[in-house]
């Protein structure tokens, strides 16, 4: 199966060079494309003739992405077309040099407009339908950093691209989250016991998962670090899904993937006991071998019992 079967993608500036590039080779790993253009329709009507001669999906959309209006109605083309949306190409960009004598108002917003505005502008009415495994991809330049005669503009417009990048990196990333927790879109569950105790100096045994307060814990200072149990399972996953009324079912999609990507799947696996079966996470130095460890039965009713007995046992053993 295609990498990309059944994703669909909006690539912006994609009637010629770079732009129809990325998006045939989207659609040839499986992906619905969006192919949009400013004002070349014959180019981009050649692109997805292309893509559907190759057995793909494509259809050309007409917008200006400096254009607030024209950015939402390139996103929304995709939803109403496809469904959905999980790449988002922001490659749209003008260049023109001139030395610095020779600059114009004109000359510095004609790119800024499309180059930086236009980034912003398409991220700001995508972010909202990216579901699950969703990618931003910004399209820079060299240029940022060889800093060429006569780019002064140009070169401009892609460091401001750079600096988004990192900025959406982490705004849309772990502090997301955070604001999302704090504006209650999001519940995570779990007991609150033991981490309470921590914080007034009591011994306690992690016999629930609550890997979230322990990580704010760290983040602290707190001297908390995760004992690794020779018995019981390092890592349960249980059915999960989004409720279809959520306040903002998106974010939720959002946590959610982040939680079974290679990024998340690490993250617990380097903090926490945890254990991961994702291809590109590697396990924790030093973290005793799955085939040592005596892990509990995989029949429910029989699970219950057995994680009782380790809790009491456990309490037992520590004395709490």
């Amino acid at each position: 199966m295609s990498k990309l079967a059944g994703k669909v993608a909006v690539v912006t500036g994609a009637s010629k060079g770079i732009g129809a590039a990325i998006a045939k080779a989207l659609a040839a790993e499986g992906a619905s494309v969006v192919v949009n253009y400013a004002s070349s329709k014959a180019g981009a009507d050649a692109v997805v003739a292309a893509i559907i001669a190759a057995d793909g999906k494509a259809v050309a959309v007409g917008g200006d992405v400096s254009k607030a209006a024209d950015a939402q109605g390139i996103v929304n083309a995709a939803i109403e077309t496809f469904g959905r949306l999980d790449v988002l190409v922001n490659n749209s960009g003008i260049y023109e040099f001139s030395p610095i004598e020779e600059i114009t108002e004109e000359h510095f917003h004609k790119q800024f407009n499309t180059n930086v505005l236009g980034v912003l502008l398409t991220t700001q009415a995508a972010v909202r339908h990216l579901g699950v495994g969703a990618s931003i991809i910004n399209v820079s330049s060299v240029v940022s950093s060889i800093t060429p005669p006569a780019s002064a503009v140009y070169s401009g417009t892609k460091g401001a691209v750079d600096a988004i990048t990192g900025v959406l990196a982490r705004e849309l990333g772990w502090s997301y989250f955070e604001k999302l927790a704090q504006q209650r879109v999001l519940q995570v569950q779990s007991a609150a016991d033991p981490p309470k105790k921590l914080l007034l100096g009591e011994r306690a045994v992690m016999a629930d998962g609550n890997d979230y307060n322990l990580l704010l814990l760290k983040d602290q200072g707190q001297p908390v670090e995760v004992v690794y149990a020779i018995e019981g399972s390092p890592l349960i996953i249980v059915p999960s899904g989004v409720f279809r009324s959520a306040p903002n079912p998106n974010a939720a999609r959002l946590f959610q993937s982040f939680f079974f990507s290679a990024e998340g799947q690490q993250l617990l696996v380097n903090n926490f006991a945890h254990r991961s079966f994702h291809a590109q996470v590697k396990e924790k130095p030093g973290h005793p071998p799955l085939s040592t460890l005596k892990l509990l039965k995989s029949d429910p009713a029989a699970v219950l019992a057995q994680s009782e007995e380790i809790k009491a046992r456990y309490a037992k053993l520590f004395k709490v």
